[in-house]
């Protein structure tokens, strides 16, 4: 499921000019997406700068709401230990989009919701004169779960965790092919 809901958001997402919507249903309250969240799948369109980047191996795994900005509860990978962090994405005047306060343009938008299942975000980031995309499917179940109902097994460390290409959406007798 999560992997067919991936493919639909890096359909819809496939390259940096894609027109971003948000979230469709008009009662839609930002605070649904406050919780705890894992990374079931992760995608870009520049994937050996997803790479090189360091700052964008961060995982999210706890979003809170407040009335002017997302706070997002991150994972980073340092020196081989993951790193609690918390970031601050303030809201922007257009709808779901939010700003990362960091030095980098990073514009973060809030896709496809299901406060029970799944969030889609998308974050554009300007690096080396590049615009990188990056796409998170994060889910309320742990990839562990997803992967393997025993609950005997560990759950795989977050650094392990790889990026896929992105190719921009193009049709071949009707039909969007995805580069995975």
């Amino acid at each position: 499921m999560s992997l067919l809901l991936l493919a639909v958001g890096l359909t819809l997402l496939g390259c940096p000019q894609a027109l971003h919507w948000g979230p469709q249903d008009p009662n839609f309250n930002e605070t649904l997406v406050s919780g705890e969240w894992f990374l079931a799948g992760m995608a870009s369109n520049q994937p050996k700068l997803l790479k090189e980047d360091k700052d964008a191996g961060l995982l999210v795994h706890r979003i809170q709401v407040t009335p002017r900005a997302l706070q997002l509860h991150l994972h980073k990978k340092v020196n081989g230990a993951c790193v609690p962090i918390t970031m601050m994405a303030n809201k922007t005047k257009r709808k779901f989009q939010y700003r990362l306060e960091d030095a980098d343009q990073n514009r973060l938008f809030l896709e496809k919701v299901d406060p029970k299942s799944y969030v889609i975000l998308c974050n554009h980031r300007e690096k080396r004169e590049k615009e990188v995309v990056v796409v998170n499917l994060l889910t309320c179940l742990g990839p562990w779960t997803l992967l393997n109902t025993s609950s005997e097994r560990a759950p795989p460390p977050l650094h392990q965790l790889e990026a896929v290409q992105v190719s921009p959406p193009a049709t071949r007798d009707g039909v969007l092919p995805l580069a995975f």
